[in-house]
């Protein structure tokens, strides 16, 4: 029933590109579950945007998306169940890191990547709030070697690999982020 309804909302949304809506189309199409679809999000949909930091590829910015993504199908109703999300947005100059979904800015026609937001920040910010105990330094280690790992699995190197691109969207596990320099190991 999920995806019937998303197929059934093909010709009530368009992201102004073909190519997009496509991306968007086969993501709903071929989802196994909640957790793999991308949404197109209108840009007025979010919510109390911010700036957050700006890197040489992309912007960052805060926002809280009032539709939130599908959480599961509510039998009864016979719709998708949504909340408000908190997400980040992120304005690239070139990049595929798309998780959540997308969405344009109506004033500079960018397209911008809607994911989860970080709210625990980078390892950089939490090293100067928090102290680390031992077991703590050995857990985001083992995560993080993990992540490279998976990454060198693919005979890439991450290419801007620093404290600021591990991010915390809990204080558990860090996330390797900021993959737009990642390139083949012989280039």
């Amino acid at each position: 029933m999920l995806f019937q309804k998303f197929q059934q909302d093909f010709g009530n949304w368009t992201s102004g590109n073909e190519y997009i809506d496509k991306l968007i189309q086969e993501s709903q199409l071929n989802a196994r579950g909640y957790f793999e679809l991308l949404d197109w999000i209108p840009y007025n949909r979010l919510r109390n945007i911010q700036f957050l930091a700006q890197g040489g590829f992309s912007t960052i910015y805060k926002s809280f998306w009032i539709d939130g993504p599908v959480l599961r199908w509510d039998y009864e109703k016979q719709s998708n169940e949504k909340y408000g999300f908190s997400v980040a947005l992120k304005n690239l100059n070139d990049s595929s890191n798309i998780s959540v979904g997308i969405t344009q800015d109506p004033d500079t026609l960018n397209y911008m990547i809607v994911m989860p937001n970080a709210h625990n920040g980078s390892l950089r910010n939490n090293l100067k709030i928090k102290k680390y105990n031992p077991s703590d330094k050995f857990h985001n280690l083992w995560f993080i070697s993990r992540q490279l790992e998976s990454i060198h699995k693919l005979n890439l190197i991450h290419g801007d690999f620093h404290n600021g691109n591990i991010l915390y969207l809990d204080y558990k596990y860090p996330m390797i982020s900021d993959l737009g320099l990642c390139r083949p190991v012989n280039q």
